[in-house]
């Protein structure tokens, strides 16, 4: 498959002159049409450009999940603006006082004022004017002559790493990164013409952004959830007739065990991925749900990695995460540098269109070897069939006694025990083994007491002495990253605050 060289304007364009009237994006305030919804963004747009904003100008975006985020975000792409995603769940001048000055961006839009409206905040100045996402008729005609300019290889969006396991990064990615990611998954994805898919993740978590640009470019319609509790989830389902969503594994647990109380039936598919699951979650969900979960492999820094088919059978999609990408070109590379034999561990290598530019503020070509692969930091084999498995992360390799651990081995093995929902494991310094195994674990039965399901996990014989856990936790909720994955810095600072090793 050949890369597209297309615009997000391009699509948008391309999806008016296919279905104008069609509903495009709702909210449970809002409805607004596929033609609605250019003629917004191109008068967004001119307000913008009146306002000072320029091609290449780097614009924070606090990315609430709601329609006018989008058509903001919409605007600050067709002029060909940078739009720095900012997490929604702390005020924008705060997250930017935090960059300390690294990204030096030039204005920021919020809606933080509690009036209902949208702030255009010039950072150097500090003046502050107000940007309307209404339509305009008056503005319309100027609208339509606004001038569509750019490279779809250019820097457009700078997203924000997890730091579940280190410092976040912020990672540049061009139009030509993202539209090329859903181009990838268009004939594998389940996608019908008909799909109304369901975000509940807001823009600057890359699963969020992918669902929305898969809207755009694969033409369907877009729905925002109130938010991302279970019940909220499937209440929206229920309600528009949501037939696909994205979710991680302990999302669509939780769903499948509240499920009873709702009319699901037109959810029929959707990715899953960002954690391990075990075979037993991942066959309960589906028939729970009665939906095809695709298993899919991506990141910040490459959006799709690698995904697996909704034609494959449910054997082949629960093992593993999908072959690459038609257009990535990736391998598994060992430690003496050397490409892993089928079934051989090392890390995963990729490139391909969805591969970022780079992280901003450094070298180019830094974050990559000097053929143009990025070291995803993920270990995991090719089989046979050439489906990829994850099988840890090089900075979650716990070394107790000069043996090797994986973290996430460890992990796996605790979500098999059905009581488990979530489990996250760690390495710990240790003055006599150098590092030992400490796991977090959430329990749903409140009989469970860690001395029982360390018996549990001696009984299964499915880890070595080495690999068993030092200290098991059992907690009510584990600390999450914004992206709702383990904080494994705060497990760690935890342990490392109440445990004498």
């Amino acid at each position: 498959m050949k890369p597209s060289e297309k615009r997000i304007y391009d699509y948008l364009a391309e999806y008016e002159a296919a279905a104008p009237e069609k509903k495009f994006l709702i909210s449970a305030e809002q409805q607004v049409t596929v033609r609605e919804a250019v003629n917004m963004v191109s008068c967004i747009a001119i307000r913008l450009t009146d306002a000072g904003i320029c091609k290449g100008d780097l614009i924070a975006l606090r990315t609430v999940t709601s329609i006018d985020a989008v058509l903001l975000f919409l605007a600050l792409e067709i002029i060909g603006a940078v739009a720095v995603l900012t997490d929604p769940h702390e005020s924008v001048l705060d997250f930017l006082q935090k960059l300390e000055g690294e990204i030096p961006v030039k204005a920021a839009l919020t809606d933080e004022a509690g009036d209902g409206g949208w702030t255009l905040i010039k950072c150097a100045a500090g003046e502050r004017c107000p940007i309307s996402t209404k339509l305009n008729n008056c503005e319309l005609s100027r609208a339509h002559s606004l001038e569509i300019t750019g490279d779809s290889s250019l820097p457009a969006v700078i997203i924000f790493t997890s730091g579940s396991t280190g410092k976040t990064k912020a990672v540049t990615l061009s139009q030509y990164n993202c539209v090329n990611n859903l181009e990838d998954s268009r004939f594998i994805g389940g996608y019908r013409e008909d799909d109304i898919a369901l975000g509940f993740l807001p823009l600057n978590h890359v699963f969020g952004l992918a669902l929305l640009l898969g809207a755009l470019v694969l033409q369907h319609t877009f729905v925002f959830s109130d938010s991302a509790r279970p019940d909220d989830i499937l209440k929206c389902i229920e309600k528009y007739h949501v037939t696909r969503m994205n979710g991680i594994p302990t999302l669509f647990q939780a769903m499948a065990e509240k499920c009873g109380a709702y009319d699901i039936h037109s959810l029929r598919v959707g990715f899953v991925g960002g954690s391990p699951w075990t075979a037993q979650q991942f066959i309960q969900i589906e028939e729970s749900l009665d939906m095809t979960l695709i298993p899919v492999y991506g990141m910040s820094e490459c959006i799709g990695i690698s995904c697996a088919s909704w034609k494959d059978d449910r054997k082949v999609r629960m093992n593993g995460v999908g072959p690459f990408y038609s257009m990535n070109d990736g391998w598994i590379q060992k430690e003496d540098g050397t490409c892993a034999k089928e079934g051989e561990e090392g890390e995963i290598l990729v490139k391909g269109p969805a591969r970022m530019l780079g992280y901003y503020g450094e070298d180019a070509g830094s974050a990559f070897d000097e053929e143009g692969y990025l070291h995803t930091g993920d270990l995991g084999f090719l089989d046979e069939s050439g489906i990829l498995h994850i099988t840890g992360r090089k900075k979650d390799i716990i070394i107790r006694n000069g043996i090797n651990i994986s973290a996430r081995k460890i992990e796996e093995v605790l979500l098999e025990q059905p009581e488990i929902q979530q489990a996250a494991v760690t390495g710990i310094p240790n003055e006599h083994y150098g590092e030992v195994p400490c796991a977090m674990v959430v329990c749903n039965d409140k009989q469970m007491s860690e001395y029982m399901l360390s018996e549990r996990l001696k009984q299964s014989g499915r880890l070595t002495k080495a690999e068993f856990p030092y200290k098991i936790l059992l907690v009510s909720e584990l600390p999450l990253t914004t992206t709702h994955k383990p904080d494994k810095v705060k497990i760690y600072e935890w342990f490392i605050r109440n445990l004498l090793l």
